[in-house]
């Protein structure tokens, strides 16, 4: 029930699953120059950094420029990677403050032909992909998505620090080896790993999928039944 009586200038925020809260509170506390000392915060730490980011320039003007979203962005270039080519012409430079922008980074370390510049965000498929292996805590929504690419490169894909995949809207850890073993794709959980063994040649019959209530994970399984025929 407001109006707030206790402006606190510095707020404690557990992070440690989760740097949402974090960035609302931030935003909030901002009115009267209160800042918010995330606690715990291992993963996503890009994310609460895009938050305090956007708090200075407001505080500067009322003009604002809304950038593309790079993580809806990420969907159209998997499809891309996997099955053919598509030109997003509002993107023409990467905005770093968004973790899910690196997607641009690692599909052209798989060998997908990516090119930006003023005609847009060009991206084309390669014949063969390559694995990719690294740390995703700085960009965990990423992640079903990428395993959804990984599943089809050659040899194996292993990726790490997905321990906060586990606290999100679902347990997403989980959640992917789920999506990828109902779609025939070799994939273990290791710890905090994912290891995808690929290329997954197997065109499953159609799957049952009960989803939990979790849009990631819903579109990593329509970019899984585009791949595999409907």
């Amino acid at each position: 029930q407001g109006p707030v009586t206790n402006k606190a200038n510095v707020l404690k925020v557990d992070s440690a699953r989760s740097t949402q809260f974090a960035s609302a509170i931030a935003m909030t506390i901002s009115s009267w120059g209160g800042k918010v000392d995330p606690v715990g915060m291992h993963a996503s730490e890009d994310y609460f950094a895009m938050t305090i980011d956007c708090i200075a320039k407001s505080k500067r003007s009322t003009n604002w420029r809304v950038p593309v979203d790079f993580s809806s962005l990420s969907y159209p270039m998997a499809l891309a990677a996997l099955s053919g080519e598509v030109t997003i012409s509002n993107v023409c430079e990467i905005d770093q403050y968004q973790p899910d922008s690196v997607f641009i980074k690692i599909l052209s370390e798989m060998g997908v032909e990516i090119g930006i510049g003023e005609v847009g965000l060009h991206v084309k498929r390669n014949e063969k992909l390559k694995s990719w292996s690294g740390n995703c805590s700085s960009f965990p929504d990423l992640v079903p998505t990428l395993a959804a690419v990984c599943a089809y490169a050659q040899g194996e894909s292993h990726l790490k620090g997905l321990e906060v995949l586990k606290h999100k809207e679902s347990d997403r850890f989980n959640e992917v080896l789920s999506v990828l073993n109902l779609f025939k794709v070799d994939a273990h959980g290791d710890g905090d790993s994912i290891i995808i063994k690929g290329p997954s040649l197997a065109t499953p019959a159609p799957v049952n999928y009960i989803a939990p209530d979790d849009h990631r994970m819903i579109m990593m399984c329509a970019l899984l039944m585009r791949i595999n025929n409907g």
